[in-house]
């Protein structure tokens, strides 16, 4: 079903990303992607899973610097939400 697929999980090394990326690591997805802000937790992850599916990206999700910088997931893919996501996550004094 998921055969040559991009995942991105955003906030990956929490416990709700760790959850997810147990549950497609046993599937025929091509590629997973972590996205998070913490550099030892994804290291620890890369040690702990040891999987080629696996692409590791160091960011905030609140920036709009740090979106543009990971690799487009084609079309229809979750980049094109950019333009409403990241302003959306920085107004009123969210963080």
């Amino acid at each position: 079903m998921f055969t040559d697929k991009t995942l991105l999980i955003t906030g990956g090394t929490g416990s709700f990303g760790n959850a997810v990326l147990r549950r497609f690591l046993s599937s025929d997805i091509g590629e997973i992607r972590v996205f998070s802000r913490d550099e030892k937790k994804q290291d620890d992850m890369r040690k702990r899973y040891g999987s080629s599916k696996l692409r590791f990206y160091l960011g905030d999700a609140s920036s709009r610097r740090a979106w543009q910088a990971l690799p487009r997931l084609g079309p229809g893919g979750a980049l094109r939400l950019t333009s409403w996501c990241c302003p959306a996550a920085t107004t009123g004094g969210a963080r």
